[in-house]
């Protein structure tokens, strides 16, 4: 199939229904502020929940936030950082403000409403082509993405960039992140690490509020600029240089938590 058609069948296929934006701002505003943007707001206030850097967090343009994925809970909890970060704008215009993420498509298909929540199911321990090429038209038509270099959580893997003094650790990424950046040069990737009480593998609704519970640092680094790779080929070798310097970013910036 041509390219361009290709895109163009991408491209409709992303378009949100009528029904499906009036379903999408119902279960923003309605159903997950009231609960899960309390509950979030709560455990700050608490203290179970720190945020550093958030002053890196731009206001305008196309944004790709990358962060490292020791648990369940960050996934949720950065797009609730970004929402309430511009709040009221977000609440008045969710439909701008809410990143689309890449859930494991065996979450979704369990959780069916995710679909509706600007999700790209992604298919595990393989490469889905279709997705990337679905988060590259989402940002290149002004959306926001929020993405693990990882392609997993962290417990899950086997490769691993070298350990920091302090015993932070991030996997090897894969290069589905590089080739999203270098198809959108342009775009500003926003690096965030996160720390948790202790990485875990567990999953399930009563192992993810007993996550919430343990102590969660968010470290927001300076937006990385790639538009240098745009004149660089469109290939593995490329996409590998970048991702390889995104995990770097992000694994950098664990020395700025206290310990």
């Amino acid at each position: 199939m041509h390219p361009n058609k290709r895109n163009t069948e991408l491209a409709q296929g992303m378009k949100e229904s009528l029904l499906q934006k009036v379903i999408f701002w119902f279960l923003v505003v309605i159903i997950l502020l009231p609960t899960l943007g309390v509950y979030f707001l709560f455990l700050r206030w608490i203290g179970r929940v720190k945020i550093i850097g958030k002053d890196n967090l731009l206001k305008e343009g196309n944004l790709i936030f990358v962060f490292n994925h020791p648990s369940m809970v960050e996934v949720v909890w950065v797009l609730l950082i970004i929402f309430f970060h511009y709040f009221p704008k977000s609440l008045v215009n969710p439909f701008k403000y809410v990143a689309w993420s890449f859930p494991d498509i065996s979450i979704t298909r369990t959780l069916f409403f995710l679909n509706c929540l600007r999700c790209i199911s992604i298919k595990e321990k393989r490469k889905d082509i279709g997705a990337l090429n679905k988060a590259i038209l989402v940002v290149k038509n002004g959306g926001w993405l929020s993405i693990t270099p990882e392609g997993g959580r962290t417990g899950k893997g086997t490769e691993f960039l070298p350990e920091t003094p302090w015993g932070a650790k991030i996997r090897k990424p894969r290069d589905g992140i590089g080739r999203i950046v270098r198809s959108c040069s342009s775009t500003k990737v926003i690096p965030i690490w996160v720390e948790i009480a202790k990485d875990t593998t567990s999953v399930g609704l009563i192992s993810w509020f007993y996550q919430t519970w343990r102590k969660t640092t968010f470290v927001i680094g300076e937006p990385l600029n790639f538009s240098s790779f745009h004149e660089c080929p469109d290939n593995r070798e490329t996409w590998e240089v970048i991702s390889l310097r995104v995990a770097k970013e992000i694994l950098a910036l664990s020395e700025k938590v206290s310990r």
